[in-house]
């Protein structure tokens, strides 16, 4: 959004710039950007592209093949441009958002753990239950999570952010079970929580019993 020839400009590419060059933007830095990446700080596991305005496939389909070039077994998500209704990359990335139950493609919900994705101080955090929730639902849709917390400018990630990933993560312990080594249960969630299963057995993520009590 900053760059010169970049059609769209902050806040969040909603304003237009009045001499873009999109074809000089794509070819004369986005890819040598990419270049670099990939080999000076490769091999990675993922080249992980974002808000693909105004890129279309004669753009981004020969920057994807330029990735595979350089590093063939990369991952790519679906954001290297817009695909006009057909898949883009190896995943989809639903953002803030548990995405829909599908064991047909990968996908990977990316949120973040306080309200925005940048670093803002003493910025509204969620909560364990919310984080817990949201891990075991995307496990039980067959999906990946991707939690972001932005660090400091100094690199540091503040203590809260860090409290939470480790209750988080001892949570996940006592649910190793129905989140390591699953997949999605085969049959859409039912209301009381998502399901994960292995080879043998369900097994039942219960977030929510609804009250069946008689009223008195």
């Amino acid at each position: 959004w900053h760059h010169p020839d970049f059609p769209r400009g902050s806040p969040g590419g909603k304003t237009r710039k009045p001499h873009p060059n999109l074809n000089r933007y794509i070819t004369e830095y986005l890819r040598k950007q990419v270049t670099e990446l990939i080999q000076n700080y490769g091999p990675l596991i993922v080249m992980w592209f974002d808000v693909p305005q105004d890129v279309g496939p004669e753009l981004g389909k020969p920057t994807v093949a330029m990735v595979r070039t350089l590093q063939p077994d990369i991952l790519i998500n679906n954001r290297a441009y817009q695909g006009h209704g057909k898949p883009v990359g190896d995943y989809d990335t639903p953002e803030q958002r548990v995405g829909g139950f599908n064991r047909a493609r990968p996908w990977e919900t990316c949120m973040t753990i306080c309200r925005q994705w940048a670093w803002k101080p003493n910025d509204k955090l969620k909560s364990r239950k919310e984080c817990l929730q949201t891990l075991l639902r995307v496990a039980g849709g067959d999906g990946n999570l991707l939690l972001n917390v932005g660090p400091m400018p100094d690199g540091r990630i503040e203590p809260p952010p860090v409290e939470r990933l480790q209750e988080l993560g001892q949570r996940r312990t006592h649910y190793r079970q129905g989140v390591y080594g699953t997949r999605g249960r085969p049959v859409k969630p039912v209301q009381s929580g998502p399901a994960t299963c292995q080879e043998q057995p369900l097994d039942q993520c219960v977030m929510h019993v609804p009250d069946t009590r008689t009223p008195r």
